[in-house]
């Protein structure tokens, strides 16, 4: 089947049931007191299918104030037995159990339940206030002095349907004050009776007015009725306090007057104090007055850090005759007596929460001080977090007026960035502190690039245009903020030439300065100084320059003459043999000599060189790396090394002993073994045949001898210009290559 159809069959049925449900009918509010029941009719209704009986019963706080039909549900159920479609009424008596019941809105639930259904009916139910009494006096209110009687009657009435036990009672006011009967008395319905109160402030009594009342309650339950009143007692003896508008300054300890007299009829002692205000203190804390005396006492209000404004306290003056207290509050008003303010601040003129400044430059605060207090006040003023000092130092300044303090701030010390100091103002009575902040740029700073000129620099007196660093290429920036002018100039030599002499710059704009180097034909070979000065606006910045001076006149006469040696650096066997020699080069002449480059005969070689002019007796250090091959097995022997200088070519031979590195205990294989026994032993045998092989080249190289005695020694072939000046016959570069590359090789013997 259709679940759609079911689900609908369902709610149908629902509907049907709850349409044939039964009820009750009726008016279900009723309003009562507790003397007589609210009486209402109910019906039953037994609207469903089928006959069945119903029990009906009270439930919740108020069960037992109903009665359906003669019985009371709340303690027994009733029971009705109804047919399908019958109908009987219910009669109820509703009454609240007890006349201690306060009037109100209350509930009572029904519960009923049959064989098929159950349901309930709230019952809502007022009870009407059935006990009451009324509350009168003959007077609003009533005046006295201290220890004066009057009397007064209060008429209390019973408003109520029944007799009552009535309470009377007076609140507010002191019992020792009052005289009037506390018992209860029966008050019947409709009647009122009158009670007697004797009323007597004490002789310390207050002079205020006290505001109390009269009551009147009906035993056992909560009701009152009441009158308020009000009690104003005059003093008898009455002490007046009084004092002229109160001021204080909070920077010092400040006095006023207070002026009290006794305006009673008798003398009286006083004690006296002050409440309410910590700062505040009496001068004289005892004071004796006779009747109409007036005096004047001190109040001191000592420095405090509270606020400005106004503050209440009060003056205590305590009778010892009467035993009473009179109070008469002031105020004082707290003032900033003392005191000034930042009314401007200008850095340079202007007026920016951030100022910035010049490094270049100096910065100029002036802070405006305004007294707006009531006293004059002396000030100083100082800084922290930067060098400057405030002028004037310190200064009188009266109320209403201003003062202009000055801080020169030296920024030459200081590097751009934004930086902070704080101004401290202070004085007897007052300081105070402020930060502040400025930013600092370098607005005149200039970036010089030297190029070559950072090392010295070598110049040929022979030939200007050969000179390679020349001419030379200032470079200028200008990296401030503000366009400038730069000067240039040059100091020392007259032959260092320069241009353009000044010229300005804009704020990252570059330009070039040359410089030209031009010594006579006959400046001495020499190294000189000359000084590069660069200027501008709060810019000075100068540069040493060393020029070395070669050729020329005096460059033809000297003659070069240079002497060379080395000394055996490593030597390590791999692939090929490869042999590192240090050589030291030394002009022995009397003037400059510029070493070029440097090339070995007949080996391959590599130099680590660069070139450089040597001063007589300066020596130029180099490294010769050597790759002689493995079959290579000379131990001594003679590497030509060919000295290109300004002045010609000069060889010079380098005498190399490989035996020399075994003295001095260098590997000559470049590894040292260490990971074991073993292996250590293996590294000997190895160096023993190595030594073995050694010898045997050794030997087979004796066998050579002789005919290397018949030949000329390679060092005839390298002969000095010196040598060749004295008349010996000198050979070629050529000739000597060629004799060098006919040399036989000498082979190693093998071993059998």
């Amino acid at each position: 089947m259709n679940s759609k159809i079911i689900f609908s069959a369902i709610i149908f049925l629902f509907l049907l049931a709850a349409a044939n449900a039964s009820a009750v009918t009726g008016n279900f509010s009723v309003s009562v007191d507790c003397l007589s029941p609210a009486q209402a009719v109910f019906s039953l209704n037994n609207d469903s299918a089928q006959g069945q009986t119903f029990r009906i019963s009270s439930v919740g706080e108020n069960k037992d104030w109903i009665n359906l039909n003669g019985k009371w549900v709340g303690k027994e159920a009733l029971e009705i037995t109804l047919a399908s479609g019958e109908a009987k009424n219910l009669y109820a008596f509703i009454k609240p159990q007890s006349c201690y019941t306060q009037p109100g809105n209350y509930e009572i639930t029904l519960q009923f339940a049959g064989a098929s259904e159950s349901f309930s009916q709230i019952i809502s139910v007022t009870v009407r206030p059935s006990r009451s009494v009324s509350i009168d006096v003959n007077a609003a209110s009533f005046e006295l002095r201290q220890c004066e009687q009057k009397n007064f009657t209060a008429t209390i009435a019973n408003t109520g349907r029944s007799d009552e036990l009535v309470s009377f009672f007076i609140k507010g006011l002191p019992d020792q004050w009052l005289d009037y009967s506390k018992d209860a008395f029966l008050l019947e319905k409709n009647h009122s009776k009158q009670v007697l109160v004797k009323l007597k402030p004490a002789c310390s009594a207050q002079a205020k007015e006290y505001p109390f009342s009269v009551q009147a309650t009906i035993q056992s339950i909560n009701f009152v009725a009441q009158k308020s009143l009000a009690l104003k007692i005059a003093d008898a003896q009455q002490t007046i306090i009084s004092a002229n508008p109160l001021k204080s300054c909070k920077d010092k300890e400040t006095t006023a007057q207070i002026k009290i007299k006794n305006s009673g009829r008798l003398a009286d002692s006083l004690e006296l104090s002050v409440s309410g205000l910590p700062w505040a203190s009496i001068s004289q804390a005892a004071l004796d007055l006779n009747s109409g005396e007036e005096k004047t006492i001190d109040v001191s209000f000592k420095k405090t850090d509270s606020t400005a404004k106004e503050y209440p306290f009060v003056i205590v003056a305590h009778s010892k005759l009467f035993g009473k207290d009179t109070e008469q509050e002031f105020s004082v008003q707290l003032q900033d007596c003392y005191g000034v303010a930042i009314s401007s601040v200008k850095a340079n003129g202007q007026e920016t929460a951030v100022p910035e400044a010049c490094i270049e430059e100096q910065l100029v605060y002036e802070f405006e001080l305004f007294n707006s207090k009531a006293e004059p006040i002396d000030v100083s003023l100082s800084l922290t977090g930067i060098t400057a000092q405030a002028t004037p130092a310190t200064a009188t300044i009266q109320p209403g007026q201003k003062q202009v303090f000055k801080a020169t701030i030296s920024l030459a010390n200081e590097t751009a960035g934004d930086k902070n100091f704080e101004l401290a103002i202070s004085s007897n009575y007052f300081s105070t502190k402020e930060k502040f902040s400025f930013r600092a740029i370098a607005c005149y700073a200039l970036l010089v690039d030297y190029d070559g000129l950072n090392n010295s620099i070598d110049v040929n007196a022979s030939d200007s245009k050969g000179n390679k660093a020349n001419p030379f290429t200032v470079k200028i920036k200008n990296t401030g903020t503000k366009k400038t002018t730069v000067n240039a100039d040059v100091a020392g030599e007259n032959w260092v030439y320069f241009q353009p002499g000044s010229f300005g710059l804009e704020a990252g704009q570059e330009k070039e300065i040359y410089l030209y180097f031009d010594p006579p034909y006959d400046t001495k070979n020499s190294p000189y100084n000359a000084k590069l000065s660069i200027s501008a606006q709060h810019f000075s910045e100068s540069k040493e320059i060393i020029a070395n001076v070669y050729g020329g006149l005096y460059g033809a006469i000297g003659k070069a003459d240079v002497s060379a040696s080395g000394e055996l650096g490593n030597v390590t066997q791999a692939v090929e043999k490869t042999v590192e020699i240090g050589i030291s080069i030394k002009n022995d002449s009397n003037s400059i000599v510029k070493i070029t480059d440097l090339n070995a005969f007949g080996y391959n070689a590599k130099f680590d060189f660069s070139e450089k002019s040597l001063a007589p007796e300066e020596e130029l250090q180099a490294k010769m790396t050597l790759f002689l091959g493995k079959d290579f097995n000379e131990t001594q022997f003679t590497v030509p090394i060919r000295i290109f200088t300004d002045k010609g070519e000069i060889v010079r031979d380098i005498q190399i002993d490989l035996n020399a590195q075994k003295k001095q205990q260098v590997p000559i294989f470049g590894w040292i073994p260490t990971a074991s026994v073993k292996d250590l032993a293996m590294v000997v045998l190895i160096a023993i045949v190595i030594v073995l092989a050694i010898v045997i080249i050794l030997k087979s190289r004796g066998t050579f001898s002789k005919e290397e005695d018949k030949e000329e020694k390679i060092e005839s072939y390298w002969k000095a210009p010196e040598e060749e000046s004295t008349g010996a016959k000198a050979k070629s570069l050529e000739e000597i290559t060629k004799k060098i590359k006919s040399r036989p090789k000498k082979k190693a013997k093998k071993r059998k």
